[in-house]
């Protein structure tokens, strides 16, 4: 005859076995050691129920809470200072619930923010005017006869006026999404988008003078 309470019980010894001893995941290995607990603390499987309470429903807080545990590290090892809002904040208010469905709706709001914070926090249009930049230090630089300086200049004018047009459109499509948006070229040099230019500091400081 089929044992199921011990079936049960075998099952959830290796839900929490899954965990022990991850430093990754400490919330998740007391949550399934808490309900491992309690299927070997009933002497017959319909006593489970009762003492299984609401253990699953903070059986996702709890692993919630150790995925955005990673996030948060890694976030902040790497000083991704605006990645990382979204994750601490979840983290912050992960143990106000003890309903999964309540959970999910939070994680997926603070998701959200994050992604406008995100898409707020870039550098884009910078980095895709590199060789816009480049283009007009050899119009204004270049060792040249007098006859063509007028040209170049001309055309280093039309460089910065093409610059300056897109500045304009971007500002105000991202304008839809937060009121008063103006580029900030003080992002360029952190630490987060300064990593994804290949210059050194002199020449990203000279190109952000050129605009």
């Amino acid at each position: 005859m089929t044992d199921y309470l011990k079936d049960y019980q075998d099952y959830y010894r290796v839900r929490m076995e899954r965990y022990e001893n991850d430093p990754d995941y400490k919330f998740s290995y007391l949550s399934e050691k808490a309900i491992y607990d309690a299927i070997m603390s009933c002497n017959e499987l319909v006593n489970f129920r009762d003492a299984l309470g609401n253990k699953n429903e903070l059986n996702a807080v709890a692993l919630t809470k150790d995925q955005y545990t990673m996030r948060v590290n890694h976030y902040r090892e790497i000083l991704e200072t605006v990645r990382v809002l979204g994750p601490e904040r979840i983290m912050a208010k992960a143990d106000r619930f003890d309903n999964v469905m309540d959970l999910i709706e939070m994680v997926n709001e603070e998701e959200m923010i994050n992604m406008r914070e995100i898409s707020m926090d870039h550098i884009y249009f910078f980095r895709d005017s590199l060789v816009e930049l480049d283009n007009i230090e050899v119009y204004e630089t270049a060792d040249i006869p007098g006859k063509y300086k007028s040209e170049n200049k001309k055309f280093a004018d039309e460089c910065r006026g093409r610059l300056r047009e897109r500045l304009t459109e971007l500002e105000k499509d991202m304008d839809q999404w937060k009121s008063g948006y103006r580029f900030d070229f003080n992002l360029i040099m952190q630490e987060r988008h300064r990593r994804i230019i290949p210059f050194t500091d002199d020449v990203i400081l000279e190109k952000i003078n050129e605009r």
